[in-house]
């Protein structure tokens, strides 16, 4: 190690020492940076033993220098981003060549997805895959056009063997379009025998045809409680330590007694035209010395087998409910995500690390190794302050463990004018009378060594309190359950949410939040399930809150039922990672889960015995809308099968045909479709009709089309929701008649012919 270097890492430790004493805040300057980036690169992570390859034997498959408008493992609503989009600004027509020596091991064609999509397989078995193209090289063109043509199918999907097309290095493949999915741009992949995908941005030859130097940035950073018992600076809640929009520096430091895990929001950027927000190739945290890795995630490879646990990276809540990634270093469910040296699972433990001032390191990578860092204070203490207070309309008691640097209330009319307040200072205890006035609301507020707590109580005229309770929700929050709800009843510290379920009840403390909002947490007790009741106690009276099922998923699989049998759902007991609460609609048929589209570790089954009816299927509603689930009837019964999310599920029906809404013929010039462009003239000549499907969608394996009785090819066009068929000298002379056949999922039928 240098003299420079050492010098650097006295430097560092001294600040460490300083900001263990004093707690002055902890600054991210340019020196720190460098001594950390410097230090974790000295870190020996585990070799990535899927690079079995010549890696600099794969090259840029474009002609021109591009830019990035998506990266490896990007996540989206329902899979993950396996491989990288490279611009093409906006044009279509630009040669793809083989990134390597190799044939043609696949091609697949669909309006929707990947579009025209080529898999070339190279001597060292790992394949590449070229998406989204406008058309493949001619030869390869018409062979595939020709299948198209002799079955009447727009999808194709064909596999070739090694005898087929061969192409070297730097040949054209194909070209860039918008096919299945736009702007026109290529989706490039490289991929392992197994099937493993590989960032493409690890092979020098394709990262150095792309420029960027900026490094990622750090968004915001929040600190979560992890369980029950586990308390943030004295409160359930979250803590956010850094937000970048509101240009704040790192919390100097944060209390935490119990388990909390971190969670950060990262851009990146580069000066080219690529504006992706989460290009990061690896985060690392560090506890109290840089080298000292405890949790790593690292977006080199994505395991064929795992490819389910990449989405456990994420924070669920922050990404369905707020359409935000907030990656979490911490193994939430432990199922081995840390991909560092050590076998932590990144939960920070008040009982396992130093207690007083510790010091955690957040360092991000993006795919060119440009790196930033973040670095703040942990306080760790075994014991959580007590406090006990209540407050009506002619008392307030305070009782508290800890001195009380500030305490203040005030009486407002009913126009909101301020009639009466007072403030004291430096108390453990205190008792507060209260005249006897018609005052509309009481206001206090607790300020304990820097957090205010704020509290309100609404009163009516006669100086009674008003009851009531509104705006119940129920979700998981990080391995145990957040209750909240609002009351215009002012309720103290001696308020429970009392659980009621099978023949026993649990009671848990409720939180203040101000503005009339409560909340509890409810941990994950193996005794509450089934059918489970919540009440709001307070002051020996208890008011209903909620009711339901806790389902847990121990031993045999689980059916949920409605009220005749007719409609019921088969979970499976690996379905899921924690457990679900149920309430089954009886009015509507209708049963919804919490919390809200979670990832399952495997399918499941929802039935029905309601078979016959016409055009029913189920639809699930994993965020605001409902889609339906592809359905089909199975001895008996009506079938559906969920993949990926969890959601609502009911049973939905569709009456309602395809429409066919105008037509139109080209005689002359080129039309731009998303699946190529095609040359009419006098020779070729396009048909075009438009047609709308409300309901289940267009069943395009069904769609038949005939030109004066002879079958043709149609093709469809998402982009313009039109079907368009070429007329190569198939038009006779005089009056032409087109039949054309279309169905919907739901079984509706269309037929309608056209003459012309």
């Amino acid at each position: 190690m240098s003299k420079k270097t050492v010098s650097r890492l006295i430097i560092a430790f001294g600040v460490i020492v300083i900001l263990g004493t004093s707690f002055y805040l902890i600054k991210t300057f340019s020196e720190l940076d460098e001594l950390l980036e410097a230090e974790t690169k000295k870190i020996e992570f585990p070799p990535i033993q899927i690079i079995t390859t010549d890696t600099l034997d794969y090259e840029f498959p474009l002609d021109s220098l591009s830019y990035l408008t998506s990266t490896f493992c990007e996540f989206r609503p329902t899979h993950y981003h396996g491989g990288i989009d490279l611009g093409t600004n906006n044009e279509t027509g630009m040669p793809v060549r083989a990134s390597r020596n190799g044939f043609v091991k696949r091609i697949s064609l669909s309006p929707f997805g990947y579009g025209k999509v080529l898999y070339l397989q190279h001597p060292d078995s790992f394949t590449t895959v070229y998406a989204h193209l406008e058309n493949f090289e001619p030869g390869l063109n018409k062979f595939i056009r020709d299948i198209q043509l002799s079955t009447f199918k727009q999808n194709i999907d064909h596999t070739f063997g090694p005898d087929s097309f061969h192409y070297k290095k730097g040949d054209v493949i194909g070209f860039t379009g918008k096919s299945g999915s736009g702007p026109p741009h290529l989706h490039f992949e490289i991929r392992e025998p197994s099937g493993n995908r590989i960032n493409p941005l690890i092979f020098p030859n394709v990262r150095n045809a792309l420029i960027d130097t900026i490094p990622p940035r750090f968004e915001t950073v929040k600190l979560v409680p992890f369980d029950f018992n586990s308390r943030i600076d004295f409160s359930i809640n979250e803590k956010i330590l850094f937000d970048n929009s509101e240009k704040k520096a790192v919390q100097a430091y944060t209390h935490l007694n119990g388990r909390a895990g971190i969670l950060v929001k990262i851009s990146d950027r580069s000066q080219n035209k690529g504006t992706n927000d989460h290009g990061i190739k690896k985060i690392t945290m560090s506890l109290n010395d840089q080298s000292n890795v405890i949790y790593t995630l690292d977006f080199t490879t994505i395991d064929r087998e795992r490819y389910r646990e990449i989405f456990f990276t994420r924070d669920h809540f922050e990404y369905y409910f707020n359409e935000q990634v907030f990656y979490k270093l911490f193994d939430e469910y432990g199922i081995g995500l840390n991909t560092a040296i050590t076998s932590s699972d990144g939960i920070l433990d008040s009982k396992n690390i130093t207690r007083g001032m510790n010091t955690v390191y957040l360092t991000a990578f993006d795919n060119f190794d440009n790196s930033s860092s973040l670095v703040f204070g942990l306080y760790t203490t075994d014991d959580i302050p007590t406090a006990e207070w209540s407050i009506n309309a002619t008392q307030i008691d305070i009782k508290s463990s800890l001195p009380i640097s500030k305490f203040a209330y005030s009486f407002y009319d009913q126009k909101g004018k301020q009639i009466e307040s007072n403030e004291m200072k430096n108390l453990y205890t205190t008792e507060v009378k209260l005249t006897n006035r018609k005052f509309e609301r009481l206001h206090v507020k607790i300020t304990n060594h820097g957090f205010e707590n704020h509290q309100s109580i609404f009163i009516s005229a006669n100086g009674s309190q008003e009851i009531a309770v509104e705006n119940v929700s129920l979700k998981y929050y990080h391995n145990c359950y957040l209750m909240q709800f609002r009351s215009k009843t002012f309720l103290d510290s001696k308020s429970e949410i009392a659980v009621e379920a099978n023949e026993g009840e649990y009671s848990y403390p409720v939180f203040n939040f101000g503005a009339n909002s409560y909340a509890a947490l409810i941990d994950i007790n193996p005794n509450i399930y089934g059918d489970v009741h919540f009440h709001l106690r307070n002051k020996h009276q208890k008011n209903p809150l909620m009711k339901g099922n806790f389902v847990f998923y121990e031993g045999d699989s689980i059916s949920i039922k409605t009220y005749d049998d007719k409609f019921l759902v088969n979970l499976p007991a690996d379905a899921f990672f924690q457990p679900l609460f149920v309430k089954v609609g009886y009015e509507q048929e209708e049963i919804s889960f919490y919390p809200k589209n979670i990832l399952i570790k495997s399918p499941f089954i929802v039935q029905s015995k309601e078979s016959t009816q016409k055009n029913v299927r189920f639809a699930i509603n994993q965020k605001s809308d409902w889609n339906d689930i592809t359905s089909q009837n199975q001895e008996g019964l009506l079938m559906g099968r969920i993949y990926r999310n969890l959601g609502d599920i009911k049973k939905v029906s569709d009456e309602s045909p395809p429409e066919i809404l105008d037509w139109r013929i080209i005689k002359k010039g080129i039309f731009n479709t998303s699946m190529g462009n095609y040359p009419a003239s006098a020779d070729t000549q396009i048909f075009v009709f438009k047609v709308r499907e409300i309901g289940f969608g267009l069943d395009f394996s069904s769609t038949e089309v005939f030109l004066n009785e002879n079958r043709i090819l149609a093709e469809y066009d998402p982009d313009i929701s039109s079907y368009f068929l070429l007329f190569e000298n198939l038009l006779g002379k005089g009056q032409n008649k087109l039949f054309t056949r279309l169905k919907d999922h739901g079984g509706n039928l269309t037929e309608r012919t056209i003459q012309f």
